[in-house]
């Protein structure tokens, strides 16, 4: 679920899709998702909009697996499984990315911009969950979700409230 979330909001935020990868090591679940070789702005990010893209790009791992548990569709990560790795992705890779991505923004208010990108994912993903959360079971069994299918489980939006 973590690696689809940030799939799906790759693709809701610029239009692009990029697959995504599964794999489980020592009993954990490792992925990823190939990072473009540019910029999906195609430019340095210039204003606090971008960065609050990029920034909800990296939150949308975290947005998904949230979304999950409040649904019910995944339990709470154990307390035995600090920074929720497998959920949450490699301790603290994604959260020191945000947290490197504020601090270049220069913006005066970074812990805003944390949250208005943490709001932007959960906003993007919600709508999507129904067709996500198939796929990412799909993709938990075969190792990959491609490109079609992540675009076209972000096509189809519910009105689900959670």
């Amino acid at each position: 679920m973590h690696e689809l979330g940030h799939g799906a909001t790759f693709h809701l935020l610029y239009g692009r899709t990029e697959p995504v990868f599964v794999f489980t090591m020592d009993g954990e679940y490792g992925g990823y998702m190939p990072i473009p070789e540019i910029n999906p702005l195609g430019r340095p990010p210039q204003s606090r909009e971008d960065w609050r893209g990029i920034m909800a790009w990296t939150f949308g791992g975290w947005a998904a697996v949230h979304l999950a548990i409040r649904q019910g569709r995944l339990p709470d990560a154990p307390e035995a499984c600090p920074g929720n790795i497998g959920y949450l992705g490699p301790h603290p890779m994604d959260e020191a990315l945000i947290r490197q991505h504020a601090a270049e923004s220069g913006v005066q208010d970074p812990d805003v911009l944390v949250a208005e990108a943490r709001t932007l994912a959960l906003d993007l993903l919600r709508p999507h969950m129904p067709k996500l959360w198939p796929l990412a079971e799909l993709t938990a069994s075969r190792g990959f979700a491609d490109p079609p299918e992540i675009a076209q489980a972000c096509m189809a939006q519910t009105d689900d409230p959670n």
